[in-house]
């Protein structure tokens, strides 16, 4: 990680933060969840995906280790999050 992202860290770790683990497949939260979670990515790959439908979906974007998601106040997830 840069020197910037763990400032990042620094700080989150200074809120109180808590680690969770999300496995391979997993969604870590749906389009349209309320978000106020300030995640941010230190091992392995997430990605922002839109569902066109059932079997076919849109990635947006992807997180790398050092990366952030979510928000530090309540709001409407654009996308879901998976991990990969």
């Amino acid at each position: 990680m840069n020197e910037t992202n763990l400032n990042i860290k620094s700080v989150l770790t200074d809120l109180n933060s808590q680690q969770k683990s999300f496995k391979s497949g997993q969604t870590i939260f749906h389009k349209g969840d309320q978000n106020n979670h300030f995640l941010l990515v230190e091992k392995g790959w997430s990605f922002a995906v839109q569902y066109i439908d059932q079997d076919l979906r849109s990635i947006q974007h992807v997180k790398i280790p050092g990366d952030h998601l979510g928000y530090l106040f309540p709001v409407n997830a654009e996308y879901s999050y998976d991990v990969i």
